[in-house]
């Protein structure tokens, strides 16, 4: 009975102790908030506004234009799609927004552009309005010289661009596309990831409305995964009466945009390749310029491969390998060996950087990367086997066949097997 009722008596204490413990913490808070700056408007800022209360707060922009406002509007329109329809059925509230972005507080023309960005997932009837009433004034903002402002105006052309063709073709007659390429020179990180972004929208939804159909693309890309294997399988490398193009040079997209084709614009995307922040974003430009055969032979003429495995060497050296960028050069340049006569000869006399990057794509971790490798190599093998100097393929006269050879039976082996490739013996072959 002692024993129990010591038990119990302990128990009390502890709670005690607890409950006191729990009392020192909610003083201890209180006390905080108390000391925290603007904590009640701080909570009522992110709190998301309902649907009676969205509707208000487009009604109070007509009358009331400030900051406040507009980042409450802009976190209504990122938490509900429901909410781009009431701002748009909201009369005077686009026309006010539009007022907030050519005004000249710098600080209201940001907010309303980011207030944009989320505007521009609408449908196309409400994207188009937007670009009737304030693309120009946004294609405008992005040669802003104020990186703040330039970085959501393109995010949101990206944002417009990213679904319908007739909303990229009105913005093109704005002139996007000169004022995106620009962008390219910027010195921000974010101004030039959301350039590279806008354009890979803007590229792609242009060049959806004349793309051949899924089934037959996917049964051409399936036929070539197979060739390639049977192709490269092979000890001695022989390529004779073997022509394989490369799997996304078969089929082409027209891309509408005829003057981010021009060569001075490419040139511009090329230099943009090498620049920190927007490597993944411009090789999936140039990857979607690339399918275009004419485009193709302007790229190697603007210096396109040179620059492609200075920019591969340098990722595959970085310690967290960004495989977005990697893999959207790797089908870059497979286009470019597929499409352009001379072009596997440039690749081959750059024997030892082909090697070292060659390798290391082997024996990537990433099965993607690695199939997708030796769909470069066959394209290699294919085009390099009409030019010669000696009468032997121009990949014997380089003694490339033994120092890869090991490399492609692994990445081929892996292709049957789980987990990644065996790279025992790719230090010592380096």
């Amino acid at each position: 009975m002692e024993c129990g009722g010591a038990d119990s008596m302990e128990i009390i204490r502890q709670r005690a102790r607890n409950n006191d413990h729990a009392f020192r913490l909610k003083k201890r808070s209180m006390v905080r908030d108390m000391h925290r700056l603007d904590l009640e408007n701080i909570t009522k800022k992110l709190k998301v506004p309902s649907t009676e209360e969205f509707s208000s707060l487009c009604s109070q922009l007509k009358k009331q234009k400030n900051i406040e406002i507009l980042q409450r509007i802009r976190l209504g329109l990122s938490h509900s799609q429901k909410n781009v329809t009431v701002f748009f059925n909201s009369q005077g509230a686009l026309y006010s927004l539009i007022g907030c972005l050519t005004g000249h507080d710098a600080g209201l023309q940001r907010e309303a552009a980011c207030t944009f960005v989320n505007l521009a997932l609408g449908n196309e009837k409400q994207c188009m309005e937007i670009c009737q009433r304030a693309g120009v004034y946004l294609i405008l903002h992005m040669s802003n010289s104020n990186p703040e402002l330039q970085d959501p105006a393109a995010w949101c052309i990206g944002n417009l661009c990213g679904t319908y063709a007739k909303v990229c073709n009105m913005l093109r007659t704005q002139g996007v596309e000169d004022s995106l390429v620009n962008l390219l020179k910027s010195h921000s990180p974010h101004v030039l990831q959301s350039a590279a972004y806008s354009l890979v929208q803007y590229l792609t939804t242009c060049s959806r409305e004349n793309k051949c159909s899924p089934i037959s693309v996917t049964l051409k890309i399936t036929f070539l995964v197979l060739f390639s294997i049977i192709l490269l399988i092979s000890a001695s490398w022989q390529t004779e009466d073997i022509r394989m193009s490369s799997p996304f040079s078969s089929f082409c997209w027209t891309v509408d945009g005829r003057h981010i084709s021009e060569p001075s614009m490419l040139r511009r995307l090329i230099d943009a390749l090498n620049q920190e922040g927007g490597t993944a974003d411009i090789g999936w430009c140039l990857f979607v310029l690339s399918v275009n055969q004419e485009v193709c032979s302007l790229l190697v003429d603007q210096g396109i491969i040179q620059t492609s495995f200075t920019v591969l060497e340098k990722l595959m050296n970085e310690q967290n390998l960004n495989v977005s960028s990697v893999t959207s050069i790797v089908r870059l340049v497979m286009n470019c060996v597929g499409a352009v006569p001379g072009t596997a000869v440039q690749v081959c006399y750059r024997s030892e950087q082909l090697v070292q990057v060659v390798k290391a794509l082997l024996y990537s971790p990433h099965p993607h990367l690695r199939i997708e490798t030796v769909y470069l190599l066959a394209n290699v093998v294919n085009a390099a086997s009409k030019e010669s100097v000696t009468g032997q393929c121009i990949i014997d006269d380089l003694s490339l066949r033994p120092r890869l050879e090991s490399a492609v039976r692994s990445a081929l082996a892996a292709k049957f097997t789980t987990g990644p490739p065996d790279t025992t013996s790719f230090m010592c072959n380096m």
